[in-house]
């Protein structure tokens, strides 16, 4: 006998069957079954206990499917333009993160510079005329303590 004959003398179909009709995945019909999406029962078969779907239940995913279902094709322009705009939106996120480390770094920049300049102005205030630095931790030499230079 065949599915379609069986089918409509019990008003149930095998797994297999069910799966074929609808265009799925006997996996995928096991899913629906168990998170209630599909109504089946579970009988003893010849090779150990099997699910059998109603007929009724095959026709009311066929419609839910044909509703849901809607075919569309990508549209490559618009991809395009989604990848693009992902892109920009990564793009300006990098861009403004990068002003804000510049921004550091220039204000640290400048107060280096600042330190540095103050204190060369420091070091040239303490020359004496002869162009030497005049530290009072630098000893005289031995003549000029005893001349008293």
């Amino acid at each position: 006998m065949d599915t379609t004959a069986e089918a409509v003398q019990t008003g149930r179909l095998s797994l297999a069957a069910a799966a074929a009709q609808l265009g799925v995945s006997e996996k995928t019909a096991r899913r629906w079954i168990k998170s209630g999406r599909l109504r089946a029962t579970m009988e003893d078969g010849p090779y150990g206990p099997q699910y059998w779907v109603d007929l009724q239940a095959v026709q009311g995913a066929q419609q839910v499917l044909s509703v849901v279902a809607v075919e569309r094709q990508a549209d490559p322009q618009t991809l395009a333009l989604a990848v693009a705009a992902m892109l920009e939106q990564r793009d300006a996120a990098q861009r403004q993160h990068m002003q804000a480390a510049l921004d550091r770094l220039q204000t640290q920049l400048a107060a280096h510079v600042e330190t540095q300049t103050a204190t060369i102005v420091a070091r040239l205030d303490t020359l004496g005329q002869d162009g030497r630095a005049e530290s009072p931790s630098t000893p005289r030499p031995w003549w000029r303590r005893l001349l008293g230079g």
